[in-house]
């Protein structure tokens, strides 16, 4: 290990060339490899921005679909039932109405 290049018949230059184009080779391809990991993490992140974006997308859907059907079984009332709401309303009206009443006179 204690000779160098000249004793072992080396040119030091051609030798240091060798190992730079090594260390050139060795960080393009770790380059390379870390842009295809940056890459595949970005298509990853945008995939779930996608899958977020759909599934919220759907939770909105069953939302207004639910609210839909509440609406159409409110149209759907008998007026038998229309009635009852327009009682029951004014059951829960009376206490205040009579109330106010009540500080009225």
């Amino acid at each position: 290990m204690g000779q160098n290049y000249a004793e072992l018949g080396l040119d030091a230059d051609v030798d240091l060339d060798l190992e730079l184009d090594f260390n050139a080779d060795a960080a393009v391809d770790w380059t390379s490899m870390a842009i295809s990991r940056f890459q595949t993490l970005s298509d990853l992140e945008l995939g779930g921005n996608k899958i977020r974006t759909e599934a919220n997308k759907l939770d909105k859907l069953a939302e207004a679909e639910g609210t839909r059907a509440l609406v159409d079984a409110d149209n759907e009332n008998s007026e038998e039932i229309v009635a009852m709401k327009i009682q029951l309303a004014r059951l829960q009206a009376l206490p205040e109405i009579v109330a106010q009443n009540g500080q009225t006179c």
